[in-house]
């Protein structure tokens, strides 16, 4: 019965939902800018390892669920960036894997630095029809659905010590190793713009610092995560942000030591899914490799 019911939730969903949220969606994106934009790598100047798992939907069987851990940071005295990600994403019976590298180029700009990225990774896909009640009769449904996407991605990024603008698409081209017309292609091409700034308040020892994240798939609707964080004696950040047609989102992140950082997100859920839940959780924790200790007190961070 609980299959039964997965599937029938599944199903009634709309397209633009179940595809258009293939590439990772986190509410403390700006921790996660590599899984969008390659350019991103190396860009703080030193070294950065986060993982984050967030949970969507939460009461909905089979709804999303995504674990994603991400390495970047500087070599060739800061003019190259590399970086590299590993998620996990589970939709129902839909299950992806994606393993990327990435490179960036950095060119000094006066007081800011200009980054061109390129992506290259692979996406595995496989569906466990097995977790279905449907007829077993049925050929549509006698053996799992798997394929491999190869990809490559491109991106550019510029940031200073107060602002940063990035613009990106993560699959720009990919490739369909299973070649069998039956299984449609599953990795869509994504467009990003990101920016955000700094705006210091001595006086109350602390930094408000606002961002955007603008995503765009064309079968699904234009969508912007707007978001306001506020970081108190470089100790602990609080966080609000709305994302169009989906979510109001409250999160923190706790700075136990300057270089080690845990965060946790709530996203109430706004949509038509609210009547059968309101809520999706982030769980978060990184931590930062490098000389300079005020590096680690970057825009990104929070």
């Amino acid at each position: 019965m609980k299959k039964l019911l997965l599937f029938s939730i599944l199903a009634a969903l709309p397209l633009a939902v179940l595809w258009g949220q293939q590439d990772p969606m986190f509410t403390k994106y700006m921790f996660n800018s590599i899984a969008y934009n390659p350019a991103y790598a190396g860009s703080q100047g030193y070294w950065d390892v986060n993982a984050t798992f967030r949970k969507q939907w939460v009461g909905i069987e089979g709804a999303p669920a995504t674990i994603l851990a991400a390495t970047e940071g500087p070599v060739a005295a800061d003019r190259v960036g590399l970086g590299f990600t590993v998620f996990h994403d589970q939709l129902g019976v839909d299950r992806r894997i994606d393993l990327a590298g990435n490179y960036a180029y950095r060119i000094p700009l006066g007081n800011a630095k200009l980054a061109i990225g390129l992506k290259s990774g692979v996406a595995l896909f496989q569906t466990d029809f097995s977790q279905l009640d449907v007829d077993p009769g049925d050929p549509l449904y006698q053996q799992d659905a798997s394929t491999a996407n190869p990809y490559i991605g491109a991106g550019a990024y510029l940031n200073s010590e107060r602002y940063f603008v990035g613009f990106s698409a993560p699959t720009l081209v990919s490739i369909d190793l299973n070649g069998n017309d039956s299984i449609p292609a599953f990795l869509k091409n994504h467009l990003y713009f990101h920016a955000g700034g700094g705006i210091p308040l001595d006086a109350a020892n602390m930094e408000l610092r606002p961002s955007v994240l603008v995503s765009y798939q064309k079968a699904a609707p234009l969508q912007a995560h707007l978001s306001l964080t506020a970081l108190f004696n470089k100790i602990i950040a609080l966080g609000v942000s709305y994302r169009t047609g989906d979510a109001l989102n409250f999160n923190v992140v706790v700075y136990p030591q300057p270089r080690f950082r845990i965060g946790a997100a709530y996203d109430f859920t706004l949509s038509e899914l609210r009547n059968q839940s309101t809520a999706t959780f982030e769980l978060m924790v990184g931590y930062s490799f490098g000389n300079s200790l005020e590096k680690v007190e970057s825009l990104r961070n929070l």
